[in-house]
């Protein structure tokens, strides 16, 4: 598992990093009150499933430091990394109480030093990770950022 990945997975919900997400999901419901003004359950964006419906299969993960790609089974990971699932309010939600989920089918890893040079994940300070649904619609964006020299 590269650290990219491993990144992704251990510091997405760690609270002693500085970390940013900015969820697709509040947008979509400011869009829905400023347009219509909304009554009930918010649309569900392109790409949207049932929260019972599997994963598509895989997730491709591209590595911005050095231009690789690779690909990601989903099912070597748990649905509240492979899915963004939301609640009839338009709240995030897990997948047992979802209205619906999209999945995530695409990650994008900017990895980069004290300098901004791009680096392997394992010598960033910051790393920033931008998930996408289908038809590479933005879902969330991560930014991790440590002080000196991240721990190997």
């Amino acid at each position: 598992m590269q650290s990219a990945l491993r990144f992704a997975i251990t510091y997405r919900f760690r609270s002693n990093r500085t970390m940013l997400r900015h969820p697709l999901v509040p947008l979509l419901s400011l869009a829905c009150a400023l347009t219509a003004g909304c009554a009930g359950t918010p649309a569900p964006p392109p790409g949207a499933q049932a929260p019972d419906a599997p994963h598509p299969g895989t997730i491709a993960l591209h590595h911005a430091w050095n231009g690789s790609t690779q690909t990601l089974r989903a099912q070597d990971f748990p649905a509240s990394f492979t899915l963004r699932c939301v609640d009839t309010r338009g709240e995030p939600a897990e997948r047992a109480r979802a209205a619906w989920c999209v999945p995530v089918v695409e990650i994008e890893s900017v990895s980069v030093d004290a300098v901004g040079r791009p680096v392997a994940p394992a010598d960033a300070v910051r790393i920033e990770s931008t998930a996408y649904g289908p038809g590479h619609r933005v879902l969330d964006h991560t930014r991790l950022m440590r002080d000196g020299r991240p721990p190997a």
